[in-house]
């Protein structure tokens, strides 16, 4: 088994996205991922305020700009719904991670997984700036999200990316951050990713955090991360100008 880097980790997204039929066992195997993951939403229901399809919400009469994240487990979300603002609607959903191991079933559902999300919430965030994140495998479907809400009527959303390189080309707006000691951090890696991203849109920023692969859920890098969050939303609401190039991470207080 050849050793993945932070390119080759991403193969099995496509790089335009798919959204065809799929066959009758195909669609038993993904009706039978989104029934698990619904399953799971349910164990952890009762610490949301309400729910949004498939997805669980907080906050969903606040003000700010709604955040849609994509999140390997249920558990991040509610880790994360603690430490943003009550004015931040929150819809979180959840990534294929812990439901199937077959990087195929990923590759022909990731796209369909993320439509599936925003039709469930099509009526709320109309016509409005949307955040939309993900964290690992949880990236590729917010990805997806943002390129098909940019095919949509209504303001450019704005993607929050972690651990992932990008694989779709598009003008939405992109801010990427990794962690400085994951085998994720394509600044570590030998190759200058400039060229990779500068390939698939001029809309894109990043930043580093002195963390590992899946910590950004942790004291003290959950609250740099609700700042970067809190910063965006508030960005949006005040239409004023994205982040462009090396990002400069919001400090936390002494």
């Amino acid at each position: 088994m050849r050793k993945h880097d932070v390119y080759t980790r991403w193969d099995y997204i496509r790089e335009e996205i798919s959204l065809d039929a799929l066959s009758r066992e195909d669609q038993a195997r993904f009706d039978l991922i989104c029934t698990n993951i619904m399953r799971q939403r349910e164990r952890v229901a009762k610490f949301a305020h309400t729910q949004c399809g498939d997805m669980l919400v907080w906050n969903p009469d606040g003000p700010l700009p709604p955040l849609c994240w994509c999140f390997n487990d249920w558990s991040e979300a509610m880790l994360f719904s603690r430490k943003l603002s009550p004015q931040q609607p929150f819809f979180a959903s959840l990534s294929m991670h812990a439901n199937t191991a077959d990087w195929l079933a990923k590759t022909r559902f990731n796209d369909l997984l993320a439509k599936r999300y925003l039709d469930s919430m099509e009526d709320i965030i109309a016509d409005k700036p949307v955040l939309v994140g993900g964290n690992c495998q949880g990236a590729p479907i917010a990805e997806s999200m943002v390129q098909q809400l940019a095919g949509r009527r209504g303001p450019m959303p704005f993607l929050i990316t972690l651990e992932y390189i990008g694989r779709r080309s598009g003008e939405w707006p992109r801010l990427m951050l990794f962690g400085k000691q994951s085998r994720f951090n394509p600044f570590d890696n030998g190759h200058d990713p400039l060229p990779y991203w500068q390939e698939r849109g001029k809309h894109f920023a990043w930043a580093t955090l002195s963390v590992g692969h899946g910590q950004y859920f942790k004291e003290p890098n959950i609250d740099v991360l609700a700042r970067v969050v809190a910063q965006m939303s508030g960005r949006l609401s005040r239409s004023e100008p994205l982040p462009q190039g090396p990002f400069e991470l919001p400090a936390l207080a002494g």
